[in-house]
């Protein structure tokens, strides 16, 4: 699992420098709590990179996590629809 932190962290660093440059499409956004100002960095953050946010859950309200889903249900769900390179998660 660190090697794979690690690795993610080379890549992040190589993005930062040279952003246009990396092919980065899609990030998903699911906060499970609503958040205004780390649900603002991120959106933020993916349009800096280039990339759009699909999946934008800021809390979970009119999803059907209200209706008991799994998180893993949930997540494979969106991973299956918008096809995101990236996954941010906001939980409790």
């Amino acid at each position: 699992f660190l090697q794979e932190l690690f690795t993610l962290a080379d890549e992040m660093e190589r993005v930062k420098k040279d952003p246009v440059a990396h092919s980065l499409r899609s990030i998903a956004l699911l906060f499970y709590q609503a958040s205004t100002r780390t649900h603002g960095s991120f959106r933020a953050a993916s349009q800096f990179l280039g990339a759009r946010a699909i999946a934008d859950y800021h809390g979970m309200h009119g999803t059907s996590v209200e209706k008991s889903e799994s998180f893993e249900d949930t997540l494979k769900s969106v991973v299956a629809i918008s096809d995101p390179q990236i996954v941010v998660l906001r939980h409790p």
